[in-house]
């Protein structure tokens, strides 16, 4: 008789374990509403980072966060504005303990697919100090997964949609913010960015380039040493590994790429010149 109650026992908790489960989903859903979470993040990123924020939808997932689909983000222009991020989601995620104990703090926001602008008539540097300053004082971590980067434009051989943007800028609990970043092509990590972001004198993040194709578009060189700057140079095959840094200052910007090429391939147009299958270090 004993053991005809198991069945009982255990279906019993495992009803309870589901009632327990949607009863702290519906609370900790109704904590970030009477929180307004949404008001609150959104007014900061206008006053701290410039940016205004607008979404389609909003809803709370337990094991996702705090989603917003059809986002928009945008930062002011003299005329209009300048598009950041378009089309995508949006997630603020939130430490469990804490939103049991009734802290209803986001910890990290999470942008997932759409498309980023990387180009913009305001300084780079100053974007990403206004978006840093956002992030610290909201004790902010953010994150980029699956996000196609904008401006890119399809070829005979290469489609802009095979190249996403994936990483991290860390800041919570840090004294410098980390910075990783990865360009993904055809679902490989072709270039990588790591380092950490100073604002003076001089920043230097590390990257590392791995079986990069010559041919992707404005992430190469349009020049090449030893030839005209006006000269039509046109990549068409060849791959190439590197490790180095970019410095970051005030004047601009520097590579220092060390590494090897190649089956590279490159031609002149106006000139007739065809380079094939070269194979060195840079």
């Amino acid at each position: 008789m004993k053991k005809k109650w198991i069945p009982v026992v255990l279906l019993s908790i495992a009803a309870a374990s589901i009632a327990a489960f949607f009863a702290t989903a519906k609370l900790i859903e109704n904590r970030i509403a009477d929180a307004g979470v949404i008001n609150t993040e959104t007014r900061l990123i206008e006053e701290k980072a410039g940016l205004s924020l607008k979404y389609g939808n909003a809803h709370y997932d337990i094991f996702r966060g705090l989603v917003l689909t059809g986002v928009h983000i945008a930062e002011r222009a003299e005329k209009g504005e300048n598009v950041v991020f378009s089309s995508g989601q949006a997630i603020f995620q939130f430490p469990l303990l804490e939103l049991l104990r009734g802290n209803v703090t986001p910890s990290r926001l999470i942008l997932i697919e759409g498309r980023m602008n990387l180009s913009g008539k305001s300084d780079p540097r100053n974007r990403i100090e206004k978006l840093i300053a956002f992030l610290k004082h909201t004790s902010l971590d953010l994150e980029w997964r699956d996000v196609q980067i904008n401006g890119l434009k399809d070829s005979a051989d290469f489609a802009a949609k095979d190249v996403r943007l994936a990483g991290t800028l860390i800041v919570r609990d840090m004294e410098t913010p980390a910075l990783r970043l990865a360009v993904e092509f055809r679902d490989d990590d072709v270039f990588k960015i790591q380092g950490s972001w100073k604002s003076a004198p001089m920043e230097r993040l590390f990257v590392r380039v791995e079986s990069m194709p010559v041919r992707l578009p404005h992430l190469w060189m349009a020049s090449f040493p030893y030839l005209p700057a006006d000269a039509d140079l046109r990549w068409k095959e060849g791959v190439i590994n590197a490790e180095g840094s970019i410095d970051l200052t005030e004047e601009g910007y520097a590579f220092h790429l060390r590494g090897a090429f190649k089956h590279l391939q490159f031609s002149i147009p106006d000139t007739g010149f065809e380079a094939r299958d070269l194979d060195g270090s840079f």
